[in-house]
């Protein structure tokens, strides 16, 4: 049985209960003197029944929905809601506008309290390791400099009873061993020698490969475009072969050849200034590597040019195949190291350079690195981030223009 059933027979049952106690009601009903009815609450009403029409019951008919049946009202218990009864337990208790000040005072005073407790929290870790490093430092130059008293103190005690011929310094005491030493030491300095030249070397042959490569891509677009404007018929060679073909015409067409001559060279006229009108599309300007005073002149005005502002900065596009991943570790690493170091002090690690040096490997913009720093240099990561970003743009720029900028940084 559906619920749409159920409930029309608990209301056709309801409705016959009230129809028995109707009709049982019916002979007080009749008896009672007449005059208008006092409704009483909670009582059944008795039911008027009006006059039928000729064409008989309207609305709905006598059944369960009828209009000609009364509303039935449900008795009212003494453990029933109420309206007022939700309205009466959720009133508080009145209080004054002094008491209603004092609490939002209250209020206010924890929120500052939580905020100021949550800011410290998060500043104490950043001034701990500042405080470490300074420690650090300080303690390592305390350290070199009593090492260097000691050695002075031993030194003159040393030089001052000093004598040659009872002295046991190897040199004189035994010259093998102090040559073997000699040798050992010159051997160390000259093997960090070979690999600080090794070192030179493969920086100028980088630099060889990037400047080649450079040339070598502005070569093949500027062939590529000379092509495709050959093609297009806005380029002519010069200097290429004009191709002629002379030969003798018959008698009976000496008539015709003028016009067919006049004609040709016509065309060829309109054709050669066409070509020479199309010849005026301005070319794109290719500046290919420029050297000496003219050179470090556009790098200064261009150093100049590189934006300060974040917004701005930020909103610079880059020229990533002018970032290559050797510019990056011979020149953006070390200076991430610096201002690493102006931040934080030493370095006992290297996870956050590798992290921004990556970050820049990926091509990744500046708000994703501000973001992944503000959790160690928190409001420190923006300026951070203005001056690795403004050394970026510079190279990109320089890219752009054909320049090399070596060695020059803008901070």
């Amino acid at each position: 049985m559906t619920e749409i059933a159920q409930f029309r027979e608990r209301a056709a049952k309801r409705e016959r209960e009230k129809m028995r106690d109707v009709r049982e009601q019916m002979p007080n009903v009749l008896a009672a003197p007449s005059g208008p009815k006092v409704r009483e609450w909670g009582k059944p009403q008795a039911q008027s029944q009006p006059p039928e029409s000729p064409g008989g019951a309207k609305g709905f008919g006598k059944g369960v929905q009828g209009y000609s049946k009364p509303v039935g009202f449900v008795k009212a218990d003494e453990g029933s809601w109420t309206p007022t009864s939700d309205r009466q337990t959720s009133v508080r208790p009145g209080k004054t506008d002094e008491e209603l000040e004092q609490e939002r005072r209250e209020a206010r005073r924890r929120d500052e309290e939580n905020s100021y407790k949550d800011r410290e929290r998060r500043y104490e870790p950043r001034e701990r390791a500042r405080i470490q490093a300074l420690e650090r430092a300080i303690a390592r130059e305390r350290a070199m400099k009593e090492a260097e008293d000691r050695d002075k103190v031993e030194m003159r005690a040393r030089l001052g009873v000093w004598d040659d011929d009872e002295s046991d310094e190897p040199f004189y005491t035994d010259r093998a061993r102090w040559r073997s030493m000699r040798t050992r030491r010159l051997a160390t300095e000259q093997a960090t020698d070979e690999e600080s030249r090794l070192y030179e070397e493969r920086e100028a042959d980088n630099l060889r490969r990037e400047s080649e490569a450079f040339l070598a891509r502005q070569m093949d677009e500027m062939q590529a475009l000379q092509e495709e404007q050959r093609k297009a018929g806005m380029l002519l060679d010069d200097g290429a072969p004009v191709k002629l073909s002379v030969s003798l015409a018959p008698t009976g067409q000496k008539e015709g050849a003028p016009k067919e001559k006049a004609a040709v060279f016509g065309q060829e006229e309109e054709e050669e200034e066409e070509a020479i009108r199309k010849r005026k599309v301005p070319m794109p300007k290719l500046d290919l590597a420029e050297g000496g005073e003219k050179a470090k002149e556009r790098l200064e005005k261009m150093r100049g040019e590189v934006p300060r502002d974040k917004e701005t900065l930020f909103k610079s596009k880059v020229r990533w195949d002018g970032v290559s991943e050797a510019m990056i570790d011979r020149k953006l690493e070390p200076l991430i190291k610096r201002q690493m170091m102006k931040y934080l002090g030493e370095l006992e690690d290297d996870d956050l350079v590798m992290f921004v040096l990556e970050h820049i490997k990926d091509h990744k913009g500046p708000h994703k690195l501000v973001e992944g720093l503000e959790p160690v240099l928190e409001e420190e990561a923006s300026e951070f981030v203005i001056s690795v970003w403004r050394q970026i743009i510079f190279e990109s720029m320089a890219y752009g223009e054909g320049l090399h900028t070596e060695k020059m940084m803008l901070d």
